[in-house]
C-alpha cells in the first residue's frame, strides 16, 4: 500500500513517525490479518506524504513515488494545499 499526499501523510503534527496514519494503518492491518489467521499475515504501508505539496505537484511525483513501487492498493489524500498555491 502506498499512501500518498501531503503533510497529514507525512506526518505534520504526529509525534513520531510511528504515529503517522501511514504507519498506524500498517500495524492495525498486520494486526487483524494474524487475527484472522490469514496466510498473508504482514502488510507494507509505504509514506509517500510530503508536506506543502498541492495536487499539481503529487502528479508530477506520481510515477516515482508511487507507481514504481508497484503497489495493490493508493490512498491519494489531496486537494486541502490547492486553494493555497491557486489550484481551482
Amino acid at each position: 500500500i502506498v499512501a500518498f499526499g501531503s503533510s497529514s501523510t507525512e506526518g505534520s503534527g504526529a509525534s513520531s513517525p510511528s504515529t503517522t496514519y501511514p504507519a498506524q494503518l500498517q500495524r492495525d492491518l498486520a494486526a487483524r490479518l494474524g487475527a484472522m489467521g490469514s496466510v498473508h499475515s504482514s502488510v507494507t504501508v509505504l509514506n509517500r506524504g510530503k508536506g506543502g505539496d498541492d495536487s499539481e505537484a503529487m502528479a508530477r511525483r506520481l510515477e516515482r513515488d508511487v507507481l514504481a513501487d508497484k503497489p495493490d492498493l493508493v490512498i491519494w489524500q489531496t486537494g486541502s494545499n490547492d486553494p493555497m498555491s491557486g489550484v481551482s
